[in-house]
């Protein structure tokens, strides 16, 4: 049974109420990006709703965890490609934080829950908005040279990235090094942020070829467009960098149908304007506080900091 006292409630709220937010800015830049997300912040607000339903789950807070969970399946839906964030699909995920955050406020006060029905009709529309398999085709992977002692240690979501990169035709490239005991997790730190500068790490893997007793060795997968002196620069003197081979072309995948994620909310029922829809027609003094904006005439396409009512 969940712990229903005071300190166990704030504590709840408290950290609730911070993912929430924490998913809330994510939306926003996901929102703001337009084209391919960021995958970075596309894992960040993965997470959020993950943690989101974990918390609400521990807490007895069932409307809450069954929107967490139609959130994450959605945004993994998202994140390993099964589905483009088009308008319509950012639409319904910038209504969430929103909507979390009134069931926060009931559990606060202890009011009677006002928001059921509300939850539950966002959870319905997310689970329908979930993405269908589509029919096997040819692995964009076999075209490029990684032999299968790379490939049976990627995850799901790393193969995925993989695939992606290899279709916008980006290079590859293997980065090993080795590191000391006392020091790889500031070091292998500093290089994974030299080399996202440059393109994106698919995976970190830990090597078997440290002839160190005291080392420890790492692999990295990185698809990047700069050509291969960059990468051997950023990479450091201590690093070994090797091209991965393209063995074929690949064909560029067909856009998905949907308007882009760039476009914003214009509400002529709404004085202010608004990040998301759901704002749009909310009274202002129940506005989830990060998502609207005053005195806008227009509302130009592309990322914009929230200001506070």
């Amino acid at each position: 049974m969940a712990d229903r006292s005071q300190k166990a409630l704030a504590d709840f709220v408290s950290e609730a109420q911070e993912t929430i937010d924490a998913l809330g800015k994510g939306l926003m830049r996901l929102d703001g990006h337009g084209g391919e997300p960021d995958p970075d912040v596309l894992n960040a607000v993965f997470r959020a709703a993950h943690t989101l339903k974990g918390l609400s789950s521990m807490f007895g807070v069932e409307r809450m965890a069954r929107l967490a969970h139609a959130l994450e399946d959605l945004l993994d839906d998202a994140r390993m490609g099964r589905k483009r964030l088009d308008r319509a699909a950012m639409d319904l995920l910038l209504e969430a934080p929103e909507v979390f955050s009134r069931i926060i406020a009931e559990e606060a006060a202890g009011a009677v829950p006002g928001s059921v029905d509300a939850a539950a009709r966002l959870t319905d529309r997310l689970r329908a908005g979930e993405a269908v398999a589509a029919p096997a085709a040819e692995d964009p992977i076999d075209a490029v040279a990684l032999g299968p002692e790379v490939r049976a240690v990627l995850t799901e979501y790393e193969e995925h990235r993989l695939r992606a990169n290899v279709v916008k035709g980006l290079g590859l490239f293997r980065v090993r090094v080795a590191f000391e005991l006392a020091r790889f997790d500031t070091e292998l730190s500093e290089l994974n942020a030299r080399l996202k500068a440059i393109g994106e790490v698919v995976s970190t893997l830990p090597s078997s070829d440290a002839r160190d007793p005291g080392a420890i060795a790492f692999e990295l997968l990185l698809a990047s467009a700069e050509p291969h002196a960059t990468v051997v620069h950023e990479a450091g003197p201590a690093a070994t960098v090797e091209p991965v081979a393209r063995l074929r072309p690949v064909a560029a995948r067909r856009p998905t149908s949907g308007s882009p994620t760039g476009a914003r909310c214009r509400s002529a029922s709404a004085s202010p304007c608004c990040s998301w829809p759901s704002c749009c027609a909310t009274p202002a003094s129940t506005r989830w506080p990060t998502c609207c904006r005053t005195g806008c005439a227009s509302v130009p396409s592309g990322p914009r900091q929230p200001s506070r009512p």
